[in-house]
């Protein structure tokens, strides 16, 4: 197989002799989608870097998922070599969509013999649903360490041609392979909170971040952790949990029709005396929190609103945004390793 090319060329990046760069790889989705969808090499952007480095160059990597993929890596190199005459400040987005902890733990392993200067690590939201998530089309099963096994026998060769083989006999059977966005292939299950598998994705993202750092601080590269964002107001929850049949239906759903009409006739106290009504008696409905929310938000009282808009993200039973627990941890792995922390901003500005 190795004389004949088989399998898929799993370096980070491709040296181009022509422009004396690197190039990300564009192939890099397949080690962790086990499906060859043409629409899954739309994830990976068209990075590059110089191959030669100088003495007066200074590297950032920045990882992560879609979030990371946006604009805040370009603007902090502008504004670093703006502020850094001395330095050739190259900021290196390997944000990319859907990826999550066991995608960056793989590139961070990698990343080393590119001689980085800072690895900026800002991710979260995909731990559930990314690729080898818990609860992804995807995923290997739960345990993060059989996880990352997997990911290195996926290095090989035979391995690669028996899981190519396994592969498409999936397709055939189910139409997987040629059916779905990358997003729709992510989800597989809908997750309440305190749901086994949301609690395993924790653990298994607080173990790969400890790895992460393990690695970058045995080859002495400095790393920043971010806590994440996610819109708060804006973004009602996808899915909420359905009420118990031990519950009158019909007197909650009643409840939740009264609190929208008056809200919309802009009698306020009404509607969050109906919506608390509503809570106390199914208290793990997504929406209603989020409703409730925006009275609070109406009459002025941001607090209350930021409480209610965050428990309803926490509340969705498709969490693809991060619940609390994502930062919970990013803060306390930061604490235990000694990693710089960078706090998400205010939320009445850019957390809602």
């Amino acid at each position: 197989m190795r004389h004949t090319n088989y399998g898929l060329d799993d370096r980070l990046f491709i040296p181009q002799s022509s422009s004396f760069t690197y190039q990300l790889n564009q192939e890099l989705y397949r080690k962790y989608y086990s499906v060859n969808n043409p629409m899954l090499k739309n994830l990976i952007p068209k990075i590059s870097m110089k191959q030669q480095k100088s003495a007066k160059d200074f590297r950032i990597f920045c990882l992560g998922g879609s979030t990371t993929r946006g604009p805040f890596p370009t603007l902090l190199n502008e504004l670093l070599k703006r502020s850094n005459e001395d330095k050739t400040v190259e900021v290196v987005n390997l944000g990319i969509d859907t990826f999550n902890s066991y995608q960056v733990l793989d590139i961070v392993k990698e990343l080393p013999q590119y001689d980085p200067d800072l690895l900026i690590i800002y991710m979260g939201h995909n731990e559930i649903y990314g690729p080898l998530g818990v609860a992804s089309n995807v995923a290997l099963g739960t345990s993060r360490k059989v996880i990352n096994l997997i990911l290195r026998l996926r290095e090989i060769k035979v391995f690669q041609l028996a899981n190519n083989l396994y592969s498409k006999l999936r397709a055939r059977s189910n139409g997987f392979e040629k059916e779905g966005s990358p997003y729709k292939m992510m989800v597989n299950s809908s997750l309440a909170p305190h749901h086994p598998l949301r609690e395993q994705a924790i653990e298994n993202f607080r173990g790969n971040l400890h790895e992460i750092i393990s690695v970058a601080k045995r080859h002495q590269i400095p790393v920043i952790l971010g806590t994440i964002v996610s819109n708060l107001r804006d973004w009602h929850p996808f899915d909420s949990e359905p009420p118990p049949s031990s519950l009158d239906v019909t007197q909650w759903q009643q409840l939740l029709e009264n609190g929208k009409a008056a809200f919309a006739q802009n009698h306020l106290e009404e509607a969050e005396r109906v919506y608390q009504t509503a809570i106390e008696l199914f208290p793990n409905h997504a929406q209603t929190h989020f409703d409730l929310g925006h009275v609070y938000l109406a009459q002025g009282h941001q607090e209350k609103a930021k409480r209610f808009f965050t428990r309803a993200r926490d509340l969705d039973i498709l969490p693809i945004r991060a619940p609390s627990e994502v930062n919970e941890t990013i803060k306390s792995v930061a604490k235990e390793t000694d990693i710089i922390l960078s706090q998400e901003c205010d939320w009445q500005t850019n957390d809602c």
